[in-house]
Formats: C-alpha cells, structure tokens, sequence
C-alpha cells in the first residue's frame, strides 16, 4: 500500500512537469528516496551507446566520470536491457562477466536496468544500483521501479506532444505576423526581428519561462489589428489624413478582439498588441496611459519596434545607422519611452548584440 501511494503521488506530481529535465530529476529523486538505493540515472540511447544524461545519487568525482562516459551497447546491463526489452536484474554486479570494459572495478554490488520506450523522444534505460551488500536490489524493488519507469516515459510523450503543439501554436502566430508583411511590402522581416530582438531584451532584463513566451507571441501578434485597415489608409504614400490616423490608432483595439479569440493567450501577449504604441508621457494610443500604467511588456517592445523601423531601409528614407537610432532613443527616453528600459536597452546594443 506504501509503494502504491508513493507511486500514485508521484504520477499525480508529474502530470504537471512538462520540462524534461525537471520531469526526470524528479523520478530519479523520487526513486532513490523510495526505494532507499544510493544511485539512479537515466541514459539516453544515441547509435550504439547509452549516455547517461541524468544522475542522482551519492558519487565520488572518480566514479561520476566514469559513469558519464558513452557505454557500448554490446555489452553490460544498460546494453542487455535495451537489446532484449526486458528488466535485468544483477543481484551481484561484482560477479558479472558482461561488465563494460571501464566499468570493471565499479562498486556496485546490484544494478537495476529498464527500458523504456518513449515513443517520438526515443529510447531510454532506467539504471538504479546500490553499493550495500546488506541491501541489494530485490524483486520487489524491481517491480516498483519498472512502474515508476513507466510512468515516467508516458510523461516523456506528454511532453514530446506538448512540445509540438507549441511549436505549431508558435508557427501559426509568425505566419500571422509575416502575413501582415505581404500587405505592406516595406517592412518586410520585420516580424521576424522584432521578436528576435524583444527575447534579446526581455532576456537582458531578467525575464523568463512562461512571461518570455507571453512577449514572444506578442511581438508576433502586435500589429494583427492592421488586417482590418483599409489599403488605400494602410499604403497610402502621402501625409495621413485626421480621419485616416483616427483609424489607424484604432488597430491595436481591433488586434486586442482579435486576440481575445485565442483563449490560451496570455494576458501580456493581449497588453503588447494593445498598448505598445502608448507612450511614457500620456500622449499615446489608444488608451493615453501614462508611465507604469503602460504593462511592462508593452514598453519594452515600443522601444525595440521602434529601433527596428529606425534601422530599416523605407521607400521614404533610408535606414538609419544603428548610432543615430540608439541616439534619438535616449532623446525620447521620458517622453516616447521609458527612460529606465530606453538606458538597458542601450547597455544592451552596446554589448555583445552589437554586433
């Protein structure tokens, strides 16, 4: 009943890990305090060896070297289990013929070897081993890991098949972004380095994980409101109109809407669409929001949306040097822009994005 609850709450804690890395060092943690053994690790089959991608347990600086080296598949237990398919046990590892020729004098006295076959991520063996000769691996344990290892490659899909979803989600917003870019030929690529740029600084600042990703959308989406402007407004060569800017100044709403139809889109993707042509002093739109009413994200992007126009060839002008823009920026830092970000923006430029 012991095991059983361990296990159930362990699948319970995975369902949510959907980043590999954090995915199997829980399971290996999980085991090794389970099942009290003093090594776990999870190799990775690549041609004909096994790697161990991922270790836990008690390891001298010796012993974890030599365990970090590739491992024939010709032989060993990693070898033998990923061959046959099967769970191999080795009561008495010091005993065993079929060691891998760097692994002779380890000393393990049990190892535990179980495949797994995680479908689109590939081929894994689970590797549990003690070094107690008063408590080697039993059946029991054995059974216990086989289940765990099962439960970990299902989590292996899980998060293959999450992976892609993203990455078609993610495609599916570019195309979106670069559709815009056959409408209005001139700022061909912009979408593309925009977004470039905006994880550049967001990354500078400090920002990560799922705040990253909200920014990354809404550099893709933050002129999606433009599909509803009229040609003749969007590509008209001369000075815009009263009534022509009025409807200009109305697509960041109409991309909000838009946006609001994409139920999983986080709220900062939604702010950057919105608010990204706002500015610090309250003269921006379409909301007129003044310094930290502005979200974060918003603010940032106006100062890389606007770097990039600057620095793009236009039918009207040509591009501006890379210095000329980084100037009139820090001249519109309190004004257009907020002066903090506009100064870690510059500091980034003329870092190693310089070049």
């Amino acid at each position: 009943a012991h095991d059983y609850h361990a296990l159930a709450t362990f699948g319970h804690r995975i369902e949510t890990v959907n980043d590999i890395d954090e995915l199997v060092t829980t399971g290996l943690n999980e085991l090794i305090t389970h099942l009290h053994m003093h090594f776990a690790a999870l190799a990775e089959i690549i041609g004909d060896f096994a790697v161990l991608r991922w270790i836990d347990g008690n390891l001298t600086p010796e012993r974890e070297r030599l365990l970090l080296r590739p491992i024939p598949l010709s032989t060993g237990a990693i070898g033998q289990a990923h061959r046959t398919g099967d769970v191999v046990l080795i009561n008495d590892y010091q005993s065993f013929k079929d060691k891998p020729e760097h692994l002779k004098d380890i000393d393990f006295t049990s190892v535990l070897a179980l495949p797994i076959d995680a479908g689109k991520s590939g081929h894994y063996v689970f590797v549990i081993a003690s070094n107690d000769k008063r408590q080697r691996i039993s059946g029991v344990d054995a059974s216990i890991a086989q289940l765990f290892a099962n439960r970990i490659g299902n989590a292996f899909e899980r998060v293959v098949h999450l992976d892609e979803v993203k990455a078609t989600r993610e495609a599916t917003f570019r195309a979106l972004g670069v559709a815009l870019e056959y409408r209005d030929y001139e700022t061909k690529g912009h979408t593309d380095r925009v977004m470039e740029t905006t994880m550049l600084f967001a990354e500078h600042l400090g920002i990560g994980g799922e705040q990253l990703q909200a920014l990354q959308w809404g550099a893709y989406l933050h002129d999606l409101g433009k599909l509803s402007v009229p040609d003749e407004v969007l590509l008209k060569p001369s000075r815009l109109s009263f009534a022509e800017f009025e409807l200009i100044k109305r697509h960041p709403i109409t991309g909000e809407e838009l946006c609001r139809n994409i139920p999983f889109l986080p709220e900062e993707a939604v702010e950057v669409v919105r608010s990204h042509h706002e500015r610090w002093d309250g003269t921006g739109y379409p909301d007129g929001l003044v310094g930290d009413e502005i979200p974060l994200g918003a603010r940032l992007f106006a100062i890389v949306d606007v770097f990039d126009a600057l620095t793009s060839d236009r039918p009207y002008r040509p591009a501006w040097t890379r210095e000329k823009t980084l100037a009139y920026l820090e001249e519109q830092a309190g004004s257009q822009f907020d002066p903090e970000l506009v100064g870690k923006f510059i500091e980034l430029m003329n870092g190693p994005f310089s070049g």
